[in-house]
């Protein structure tokens, strides 16, 4: 069950797991979900980047709903310190996860729907 956080109206609750709501069309800042850790909501499916966000205010970036930036620090704290250490622990999960998944380390393609659904 979702709520409007009356803090940032831009934040839903998914459980107890905060949510930010993807700007409609604009671009949104990434401040907030790499300072805190967020999953993403916008518009898109998965695998669609088609949240615009920035960087610092300069790199631009494309996110995906439900995607979920995790913060600096806990990378770090993963590599013991190391962001580049923490960053290598996160791949490998990421790759166990989607071999035991499909069977292999790279990302499924997106699944062309239109073939298999009635017209």
């Amino acid at each position: 069950m979702s709520g409007i956080n009356a803090l940032n109206p831009n934040m839903t609750s998914l459980g107890e797991l905060p949510v930010i709501a993807g700007a409609k069309g604009g671009i949104a800042s990434l401040g907030g979900y790499s300072d805190g850790g967020r999953m993403l909501r916008g518009p898109g499916d998965g695998m669609s980047d088609s949240i615009p966000g920035v960087i610092g205010s300069k790199q631009p970036a494309r996110l995906a709903d439900g995607e979920f930036v995790v913060p600096a620090d806990v990378v770090s704290h993963l590599g013991n310190g190391s962001t580049d250490a923490g960053a290598r622990k996160l791949y490998a999960m990421m790759d166990k996860v989607r071999r035991a998944r499909t069977g292999k380390k790279k990302q499924a393609p997106a699944v062309k729907t239109s073939r298999y659904m009635p017209a």
